[in-house]
């Protein structure tokens, strides 16, 4: 395996060199390697090269008296890992006192301290239940733990809830202090779990080592990640010869999954999920055995490549993936072990060579594959600048991340991968190549051929493209604004206003591509905070509870006054809507919906709520209800997987509202149409085909499209596979936006209709015509190509690259954005008008319809306007849209009308931030006018009043 070697110095106080000093280095895991300083002080480990995984080092003297420490970035160091120094200084003493259910002290727990450092120190307890930790000095403590088997397990966690990260940049904040006299930690009480490990044929696999993960406790900021201490023996178990493993120490109060991690040599690793609320205390876990992969790396001229590293990623049907890097030997070869039922990808990491990415291949169990080989080539260059505001300025240490895809599993050949939780996640592989922008924004890596898609700031669309033989790409970003700034606000309360010391502000960003934040108020009621700069939703309450405020903050909002007020309760009976009955014991979810997008039609989540469980009665309080917050109230259904909204309540005042009954109906699950059903929709149409066809024409021209006329069996097997490709192929699904697609069914008693329709274009429908037939026609209904199902198959069945590569070589060219966006400026500028900018897409229906729309009323508007259409298919169009659009995001259509300069005058979004697209309620339909009003510099009256009363005559 590739090493990194860790060397340097330990010395004391005076910085004289200290021997014979322990030196350690602590990671998640359970490889702690370990050397001792020589006469000099000095160390070297050797160890395998540092990732995230790799926390820090420790040194040790003087029976622990004397420590220092040493931690890691979560890169590597531009200046390398070479001549580091650690300094010794007296240790901290942190006393941890262990004691049972009834507060008796325990001898001989285990108890130990967890950092930023990883497992930075432990000790068993005394007669007295007292362990004393030795730990470094400037070492924070983050968590205490205890353990003993047969009696528990305990922990303290010394962090700030639930969002550590966030709050990182909030100065008022306040940092758990650990005390000064210890923590006390309670063992009083175990839930035992057997594991029962097998191999996937069902044969016991003895002498596997078995560790948990997570533990979470009710009351704790955070929960206790146990990989930081999985290397100290009592955290682990091993089974038997039976295969047999048991946890002896499990605390009685955890009660969400544990997840349990197996490690076998030669075996797959799939962690283990038991539920303690459902289980019976027994979990099976089977193992796969791995399989050997094998390959070879030559150089462009045939000569063996050493030292080049291969990158493999597996995925499946199963929680976890799998990853590994190896490393060519001086012959070339390479050797891995890969799990098995797994689809993979591999390709050469290297900033000089590359080679093409093998890919779109499973392994299947005990089954080695051999000759996974690679000829080199040089890399590509994929590189870029990063700039911000009106000025360009670039943006320095900015991560760009490129993702390479494989082949997905619907690619597979001939077999399925086994699915036995019927999950119906996407599954393809995936590699991830990543740079740092320098002092003038510039960024750059290196890849070989494949498919790719590139992440720049989030201000951006994410570009998707494809690697041949290219020797270098160039993507460059822009940011409007930063992606963050800082927030200065005031909390207060009363008339006239007082500031609340210690109330908190919880922050939602409106914005999938942000983050919220936590802030604490300090003594004069102030807090700063660096935030995401997106539309954000804030939620604020005084220490005690008693009150609450919500608001809402722009992207350019630097400054915010919060005034809380007095809360609300309510109460409410649950009952049965069939039965009129109380519904006991039936948990009770609520909250206000905030929307991850400007409007209401985007996803949510319900937020600033709680949970309740009805009584016997079937009643339930909720409790500190904000006045103004609509509070959707919803009931746990299904075990605990699907929600069902019984009613609302929007608080006016303080008090307690009586919601009275709230009804529970029955629960009737959706279900989704089946692909047959989908298909029998399609070719189902009330106009004969010829009328389809023509009807077709103005839709085609005005979105730049073609025809394609299926005529075929409506049931028979092509025409299933056919549409089957169409309705859930992503492929197939993107390549058929250039098309209009017209299913028809020429079977009896449909098909004279049909010939008539063939006869247009001097076809006759016998032979293989009869049962399936593709017509492709331009704008003008002009035949441009053809094909029947064995043009498009593979031994009998509908080939998906077969298809694609027919619609492809059939696709337009597509236009360039920016190049549409200049001529329309510049034609602007010439006769005194304002630009229509629309984004769109044909797969879009509100699209087509302010699409259809504007091409009607053309007589009324274009005296003042020039339309311009972004589709999504147009080159550069979503990164175009991404800079008009600023912050608003509510999916398409979305419009702007643009001076002559290209400056925005208005938006389809609403002073309330909601995107009016086609617009067809009242709301939208006067933003409309306002949009028209604003920027109209000839249309009358009347044609304004024409125009939006059609919108309003509209059903």
């Amino acid at each position: 395996k590739p090493m990194d070697e860790l060397s340097g110095q330990v010395v004391d106080e005076t910085g004289e060199p200290v021997a014979g000093v322990k030196v350690k280095l602590h990671s998640f895991g359970d490889e702690q390697p370990t050397t001792t300083t020589d006469d000099e002080g000095k160390f070297c480990l050797s160890v395998e090269v540092l990732s995230w995984r790799s926390h820090s080092l420790s040194a040790i003297a003087n029976e622990g008296r004397l420590q220092g420490v040493h931690g890691f970035p979560y890169e590597k160091p531009e200046n390398g890992l070479a001549d580091l120094k650690i300094t010794l200084e007296p240790a901290r003493k942190v006393i941890i006192r262990v004691v049972d259910g009834e507060g008796k002290p325990i001898r001989d727990a285990h108890a130990g301290v967890i950092s930023d450092h990883g497992d930075v120190g432990s000790a068993q307890s005394d007669a007295n239940g007292v362990a004393t930790v030795l730990i470094p000095m400037q070492v924070e403590i983050h968590q205490t733990y205890a353990i003993k088997n047969d009696i528990g397990f305990d922990f303290k966690s010394f962090v700030v809830p639930p969002l550590p990260r966030a709050l990182q940049n909030d100065q008022y904040v306040p940092k758990p202090e650990f005390p000064t006299e210890g923590v006390t930690l309670t063992l009083d009480g175990i839930q035992t779990l057997s594991v029962n490990v097998l191999s996937s044929d069902g044969q016991p696999l003895p002498n596997v080592r078995l560790y948990p993960w997570l533990l979470l406790k009710r009351g704790e900021s955070s929960d206790i990640n146990l990989s930081y201490i999985i290397h100290q023996p009592f955290m682990q178990t091993r089974t038997d010869k039976d295969g047999v493993a048991k946890f002896m120490w499990i605390p009685h109060w955890h009660k969400s999954l544990i997840q349990i991690w197996p490690d076998l040599t030669g075996y797959t690793r799939p962690r283990g999920m038991y539920d303690p609320t459902t289980g019976d205390g027994i979990l099976e876990m089977r193992l796969d055995r791995l399989v050997p992969l094998t390959g070879k790396v030559v150089m462009p001229d045939g000569r063996p490549a050493a030292g080049i590293d291969i990158g493999i990623v597996g995925e499946g049907h199963t929680f976890d993936g799998y990853r590994q890097t190896v490393t060519t030997r001086d012959n070339g070869t390479f050797e891995t072990m890969a799990a098995p039922n797994m689809v993979y990808l591999l390709v050469v990491k290297h900033e000089k060579w590359s080679a093409e990415p093998i890919t779109g291949f499973a392994v299947w169990p005990n089954q080695p594959i051999e000759n996974l080989n690679f000829q080199l080539r040089p890399t590509t260059r994929i590189h870029g600048r990063i700039t911000i505001g009106a000025d360009h300025k670039p943006v320095p240490q900015f991560r760009v991340n490129c993702y390479q895809y494989g082949a997905d599993a619907n690619d597979l050949k001939g077999a399925k991968l086994p699915n036995p939780k019927g999950s119906n996640s996407w599954v393809q592989p995936t590699t991830t190549h990543y740079a740092l922008t320098d002092a003038d924004g510039r960024y750059e890596f290196f890849v070989g051929p494949g498919k790719f898609d590139i992440r720049g700031p989030n201000q951006n669309e994410v570009p998707k493209f494809e690697i041949t033989n290219e020797t270098e790409k160039t993507f460059d970003f822009h940011m409007p604004r930063p992606e963050r700034g800082i927030l200065k606000g005031l909390v207060v309360t009363g008339d006239p206003p007082r500031p609340v010391s210690g109330a908190k502000i919880n922050a939602i960003s409106r914005s999938t591509r942000g983050r919220g934040f936590i802030a604490i108020t300090d003594d004069d009621g102030r807090f700063e905070v660096e935030r995401s700069l997106h539309l954000t939703a804030i939620h604020a309450h005084s220490a005690d509870a008693k009150l609450g405020a919500l608001s809402e903050i722009d992207a350019d909002t630097s400054n915010v006054t919060i005034a809380l007020h007095e809360m609300a309760d309510a109460k409410a009976t649950l009952v049965d809507a069939a039965t009129g009955e109380p519904l006991a014991d039936r948990e009770i979810k609520y909250g206000v919906n905030v929307y991850i997008g400007p409007t209401k039609d985007a996803p949510f989540q319900t937020a600033w709520g709680g949970t309740k469980i009805t009584d016997s009665a079937g009643r339930f309080t909720m409790e500190d209800l904000v006045l103004g917050g609509d509070y959707q109230i919803s009931v746990t259904v299904e075990n605990a997987r699907s929600w069902r909204n019984v009613g609302s309540v929007k608080p006016t005042e303080p008090g307690t509202i009586d919601l009275g009954k709230l009804e529970l109906k029955p629960y009737v699950p959706y279900k989704p149409p089946t692909i047959e059903e989908r298909i029998s929709s399609a070719f189902t149409h009330a106009k004969t085909p010829i009328e389809r066809f023509e009807a077709s024409f103005p839709d085609v021209k005005l979105s730049r499209q073609r025809v394609l006329m299926l005529l075929t069996d409506a049931a028979g097997e092509p025409a299933k596979q056919f549409m089957t490709l169409r309705f859930e192929d992503d492929g197939v699904q993107e390549a058929l936006y250039d098309f209009r697609v017209i299913p028809i069914n020429s079977s009896p008693p449909h098909d004279e209709p049909v010939k008539l329709l063939a006869e247009k274009f001097d076809e006759q429908l016998t032979g293989e015509k009869a049962n399936f037939f593709i017509i492709l026609t331009d704008d003008d209904g002009k035949p441009i190509d053809t094909a029947v199902a064995t043009d498009l198959s593979t031994d009998g069945k509908i080939d998906r690259e077969k298809v694609l590569a027919f619609l492809q070589k059939n696709t337009l060219e597509p236009l360039d954005a920016k190049t549409l966006l200049d001529e329309a400026l510049a034609q602007a500028k010439t006769e005194n008008k304002r630009v229509i900018v629309q984004e769109t897409a044909t797969w879009c229906g509100p699209c087509w319809s302010l699409s259809r729309f504007l091409q009607q009323h053309r007589d009324l508007w274009e005296t003042d306007y020039i339309w311009v259409k972004m589709d999504h298919r147009w080159t550069g169009a979503q990164n175009l849209m991404a800079e008009l659009r600023q912050e608003a995001e509510a999916g398409v259509p979305w419009w702007a009308i643009l001076d002559a300069d290209g400056k925005i005058l208005v938006t389809s979004n609403t002073p309330e931030g909601n995107n009016i697209g086609f617009p067809s309620a009242p709301a939208e339909i006067e933003h409309f006018r306002t949009m028209v009003e604003q920027t109209a510099q000839r249309m009358t009256t009347e044609q304004i009043k024409k125009l939006v009363g059609d919108l309003q005559t509209r059903e």
